[in-house]
């Protein structure tokens, strides 16, 4: 992987233009009464003119001889059995769901890798094979760190392009017989090793904290409202006043749905989050709920020591000093969730609560985020034993008296 410039280059040809985001030229004409809106797949503008040049050409003969035409992503609605390319089968995925998605850029760059399969094959004319090659293959690149990309990363690139497949084969195009078996191609291993223990101890929490109080103590209330609360980082900055219910003792976040659609979710106000809550200023010029001081100014933007609501970003320094500070290694802003689930799960022995609690649609997404450790096995060991010893001697006393 490079950071060297992608495309589109050079001047416009004839029926071209350039979309945001996407490296390649993208076409639009109307020819034997079809418009065409496609990418070309092209990044320099002289490989694009001669694709046109020949889709033309190609749209011509098709039509001559009665066959079915050429299927145009996200265009022209498709009938029974219509072949389709697997370029355009990304580049439809992407315009009509990808592109929607809140990690939509990272939809755009896995569909520039999956290319790589072949942007001019038929979909139908695709397997098993070529996804599991097409694994192996991305498994031996080197990212831009020196590294070779690790065997999640691939895994996404794979889980994507089930997305896609099944995608097109809802869309009614012409499919083959027989699906990739994506179990198979996906390294099981390689997840499993991911699901590593993620979260906070009470040791690390207290070292955490110090070393917020060093770089920046603005950063403790939303380190601390994500433990109680187990909202993901964006919901947390975006909270509003708005949406805290004092009365009913809730607030309500927004989770993420298909698409650009939100679901509002609500948690409950504790007294620990009432607390926490009751102790933000409220900022005049702002209705968000989190804050943080201003410890550099910028001319026409900020002033020092004035206060501003927190953005998404602009505080991850400081978060990553206050990890290498508290000797904490591999652990992340997220995993603040998973820290609130499994600390609820341990205490409640309820995963049905966690799931409440997280807004999870599936308790098996919930699952991911409980994990058990040795304590836990020796504790629940240690009950079991207790009840059948208890129950043992209970059968003794009975079969005593019997006697």
């Amino acid at each position: 992987m490079t950071n060297a410039k992608r495309g589109p280059f050079g001047v416009a040809p004839k029926h071209c233009f350039k979309r945001p985001k996407s490296p390649f030229w993208h076409c639009k004409f109307q020819i034997k009464g079809l418009e065409i809106y496609r990418s070309t797949g092209c990044e320099h503008a002289s490989e694009a003119a001669a694709f046109v040049d020949a889709l033309k050409t190609k749209i011509r003969a098709e039509q001559s001889d009665n066959q079915n035409g050429l299927v145009l992503a996200g265009v022209v609605t498709p009938t029974k059995g219509s072949r389709i390319t697997w370029g355009d089968a990304l580049e439809k995925y992407y315009a009509e769901v990808g592109q929607d998605k809140s990690n939509k850029s990272d939809s755009l760059r896995t569909s520039v890798w999956l290319r790589e399969l072949g942007a001019d094959r038929w979909i139908d004319d695709m397997g098993h094979d070529d996804f599991a090659r097409y694994r192996a293959a991305r498994l031996r690149c080197v990212t831009r760190r020196g590294n070779l990309l690790a065997p999640t990363s691939a895994n996404r690139e794979i889980a994507y392009a089930r997305q896609v497949w099944r995608f097109i084969k809802r869309a009614g195009y012409r499919m083959p017989v027989i699906d990739p078996e994506w179990g198979q191609i996906f390294d099981g291993h390689a997840e499993r090793a991911a699901a590593r223990k993620k979260e906070l101890s009470s040791d690390q929490e207290q070292r955490l904290f110090d070393a917020l109080k060093d770089v920046n103590p603005c950063l403790i209330p939303l380190v601390k409202f994500a433990i109680l609360s187990g909202c993901r980082k964006h919901a947390i900055i975006d909270l509003t006043w708005d949406k805290v219910d004092w009365t009913n003792e809730h607030f309500t976040v927004y989770l993420k749905g298909k698409g650009i659609r939100k679901i509002e979710h609500s948690v409950p106000i504790t007294p620990r989050i009432k607390e926490l809550l009751e102790a933000q200023p409220k900022v005049p010029g702002t209705n968000k709920v989190f804050t943080y001081i201003c410890r550099k100014a910028t001319e026409g933007v900020r002033i020092n020591g004035e206060r501003y609501p927190f953005t998404i970003g602009g505080w991850k320094n400081d978060w990553a000093r206050a990890l290498k500070l508290a000797g904490i290694e591999d652990f992340h802003f997220h995993d603040l969730r998973h820290t609130s689930a499994t600390r609820l799960v341990r205490q409640t022995r309820n995963i049905k609560v966690a799931q409440q609690l997280l807004g999870h649609q599936s308790i098996v997404t919930t699952a991911r985020y409980a994990h058990a450790d040795l304590s836990d096995v020796r504790r629940a060991m240690s009950e079991t034993e207790a009840r059948s010893s208890q129950a043992i001697e209970a059968n003794n006393r009975k079969l005593r008296k019997g006697e």
